[in-house]
């Protein structure tokens, strides 16, 4: 979604059906909040409800990704460019090797996925640090198998 000059990931699209759902898009802010308070490259987070009709799905409660610097590429068009994968992997190991507890903690099941890691880099100025963000935490948090529990679902 676009506003003005702002970019971000608003999801979920459509509700969920499943006889026990599961919120989503509050698992999407929790791990960003997470995430700031210790440092971690997560994109910003915040809970929104469309006033009207949702813009696309028929989902009024979601979570809007920051996408949060210029030229953005996910990781998945990098590694598909022999060129230049090797550098930006040996720039991103320090990162991700601090996602890795995070992930664990957090029970994130869609770090394979890689559509779910944004970079960008300065192709002017090679010494510039490689900017990265991690997104997609809808999927976190025990998933289903906690939810029907606190939420009062029989199983």
């Amino acid at each position: 979604m676009t506003s003005g000059t702002v970019n971000g990931y608003a999801k979920p699209s459509k509700v969920d059906t499943d006889p026990k759902p599961y919120p989503r898009a509050a698992h999407e802010k929790i791990a960003a909040d997470l995430a700031f308070e210790l440092g971690l490259p997560l994109s910003p987070v915040v809970l929104h409800r469309w006033p009207g009709a949702p813009p696309q799905g028929n989902q009024p409660f979601v979570a809007i990704s920051l996408i949060p610097f210029l030229n953005v590429h996910k990781w998945q068009h990098i590694v598909a460019v022999p060129a230049i994968a090797p550098q930006m992997k040996k720039e991103l190991t320090p990162v991700a090797s601090a996602l890795v507890p995070f992930d664990t903690w957090v029970d994130n099941g869609d770090r394979a996925n890689e559509g779910n890691l944004i970079v960008s880099k300065d192709g002017t100025d090679l010494s510039k640090p490689l900017r990265v963000a991690y997104i997609d935490y809808s999927n976190s948090m025990l998933l289903r198998v906690a939810w029907p529990v606190i939420y009062g679902y029989s199983t």
